[in-house]
C-alpha cells in the first residue's frame, strides 16, 4: 500500500515537471500559445484522475459540491499538496461568492473546472496613483469554463483576473508553481467607482490579502 501511494506521488511530480518543462518551451518561442494551453489542459485532467484515486480527494469534492459561503468562509479549499516550488488544492466556489479582481505574481498558475461552470474575467491596468492603493481596470476579455476546461495564468497571461460559478457550486482543481522561493505579495482589487465614458472603473487594491489556498 505504502509502495502504491508513493508511485501516485512520483506520477503528480512528473506531471507538475511536465507543466514547468512546458512554461519554459513556451517562454521561449519553441511552444505557440494553443498548444500550450491544450498541453496544460491535459496535465490538469491527468492530474484530476490521479487524485481521485484518494478517498480524502474525494471526500473535498463531495464538501465542495454542497459548501455554501458565509463571511467567514467565502471560498471552499482543501490543499492536497505544497512545498516551495509548487502546490495543489481543490477549489469549491459558491455561486453567491464571486472571487474578487486578484494577481499570481511570480507565480504560474493552473486551473481546471472539474464540476460546474466558471465565468473567468481577465482585467487590464490602465492607471495607477498614490503608492498603487488606487488603479484604474477595465476588463478586458472573459470565458465560460465547462467541465473539463482549463485556464492557465503567468504574469504575462491573464495574470489579472477574477472567478464566478454559475448556476451551481463549482468544484476546481488548481496546480501553481512558484517561480522564486521568496514570493511577491499578493494584489486583491475591489472596485468603487465606474467611468462615465469609457469600461474603466476605479478599483481599491490590497496586497497580502488571502482568500483561500489555490487562489
Amino acid at each position: 500500500m505504502l509502495c502504491l501511494e508513493h508511485q501516485k506521488i512520483r506520477n503528480r511530480r512528473a506531471m507538475v515537471l511536465e507543466l514547468k518543462n512546458d512554461v519554459d518551451l513556451y517562454r521561449s518561442g519553441d511552444l505557440c500559445l494553443d498548444d500550450f494551453t491544450g498541453k496544460a489542459t491535459c496535465i490538469a485532467r491527468a492530474l484530476e484522475r490521479s487524485l481521485t484515486l484518494l478517498p480524502a480527494f474525494n471526500e473535498a469534492c463531495d464538501t465542495a459540491r454542497s459548501f455554501v459561503t458565509s463571511a467567514s468562509q467565502p471560498v471552499f479549499s482543501r490543499q492536497f499538496h505544497g512545498c516551495r516550488h509548487y502546490s495543489i488544492s481543490l477549489v469549491g466556489i459558491h455561486p453567491k461568492s464571486r472571487i474578487p479582481v486578484h494577481d499570481h505574481p511570480s507565480m504560474v498558475s493552473l486551473f481546471h473546472v472539474i464540476e460546474g461552470r466558471v465565468q473567468a474575467t481577465h482585467y487590464d491596468i490602465f492607471d495607477q496613483s498614490g503608492q498603487n492603493a488606487f488603479v484604474q481596470l477595465a476588463s478586458c476579455s472573459g470565458k465560460v469554463l465547462e467541465k473539463g476546461d482549463a485556464v492557465i495564468t503567468m504574469p504575462d497571461i491573464g495574470n489579472l483576473h477574477s472567478l464566478q460559478a454559475l448556476d451551481s457550486n463549482a468544484v476546481c482543481l488548481t496546480l501553481q508553481l512558484y517561480a522564486r522561493q521568496e514570493r511577491e505579495p499578493r494584489s486583491w482589487y475591489f472596485p468603487l467607482a465606474s467611468g462615465r465614458r469609457s469600461n474603466t472603473a476605479l478599483w481599491y487594491r490590497i496586497q497580502d490579502k488571502e482568500i483561500c489556498n489555490g487562489i
